[in-house]
């Protein structure tokens, strides 16, 4: 009689499984911002309905297909037009605030903004999402509270969140 041994080479490494996870998820949200155009009936469907003869439901059928890829076509279309008006609006803004940053430390000097970023990092307070003034994912040294995905502020200094070094 033979034994049926399990080796931890039997099981999928976490790397896979997270990667699987992601992937999932990241389908999943994407079928939730652009669904599907109303799907087209079966062949056999359209045989169930009186009195089509079936040169009429082959021809049925081609439209409804046709319309449901009309309607996944203008579904990527206008999620392509969102994404392109987001990095566009993320680069303003961005070049605002590297416009502004650099109008500030040519006024106050390299100390001065130093100072001046310190001050607003400890001024900024709690915002949407963030009742302990660090975000959900804590703070990030020399960056804004939050790791809101911007650039870290030049010259800021600021400690990492409390309990989040130690992490493996």
């Amino acid at each position: 009689m033979s034994r049926l041994t399990i080796r931890p080479s039997h099981f999928p490494s976490r790397t896979a499984l997270a990667v699987l996870l992601a992937a999932s998820c990241i389908a999943v949200a994407h079928a939730q911002f652009a669904p599907p155009g109303p799907p087209a009936p079966s062949a056999e469907m359209l045989a169930t309905i009186p009195s089509l003869t079936a040169a009429q439901q082959i021809e049925l059928r081609k439209i409804l297909i046709e319309r449901r890829d009309a309607h996944d076509a203008a579904n990527r279309r206008s999620h392509d037009a969102f994404e392109a008006q987001r990095s566009k609006d993320r680069a303003e803004h961005e070049r605002i605030d590297d416009q502004s940053s650099e109008r500030v430390r040519r006024l106050l000097g390299d100390d001065g903004f130093r100072s001046y970023a310190e001050w607003q990092l400890s001024h900024r307070g709690p915002g949407p999402g963030r009742d302990d003034g660090h975000g959900p994912r804590g703070g990030r040294p020399g960056g804004r509270p939050g790791g809101d995905g911007r650039p870290p502020l030049p010259g800021a200094d600021a400690p990492p969140a409390p309990g989040n070094g130690d992490k493996p």
